[in-house]
């Protein structure tokens, strides 16, 4: 599975061109990005082709990531499917600390969740894993 990075920083002019200019010199390919900005900080969640070789490239050039496992799951794309499957989380006392659509269609959507209870949240979705 896959490994996240994300990377709290201060936000400033040049930062997504210096983190993609880093990544890409190191034949490392950006696949998914989402940056917020909190007052002054920006949280940068990076999803990459090689999540060791950008750890140690992040941490070499200043930066401080953090790394997190996602669980990527297929749904229908319809109302209520996610309060279905959050709803199975909850009732299993796992907790989701994080959540991302990262793509949908008129039938389908393709959802990253990182919860508390890794191994037990993959028992619990088995049949929408992709």
């Amino acid at each position: 599975m896959k490994k996240g990075l994300l990377l709290t920083v201060k936000a400033r002019v040049g930062l997504i061109a210096d983190l993609s200019f880093i990544l890409g010199s190191a034949h490392i390919n950006i696949e998914d990005i989402h940056v917020i900005t909190v007052g002054e900080m920006a949280i940068v969640n990076l999803k990459i082709s090689d999540d060791k070789k950008a750890l140690g490239i992040l941490k070499n050039n200043g930066y401080s990531p953090i790394t997190y496992e996602g669980l990527v799951l297929t749904l229908n794309n319809v109302p209520g499917e996610l309060a279905r499957v959050s709803k199975l989380l909850a009732d299993n006392q796992i907790q989701i600390r994080r959540m991302d659509i990262i793509k949908q269609n008129e039938e389908k959507a393709v959802v990253s969740f990182e919860v508390d209870k890794m191994k037990k949240a993959k028992k619990v979705l088995e049949e929408f894993m992709v």
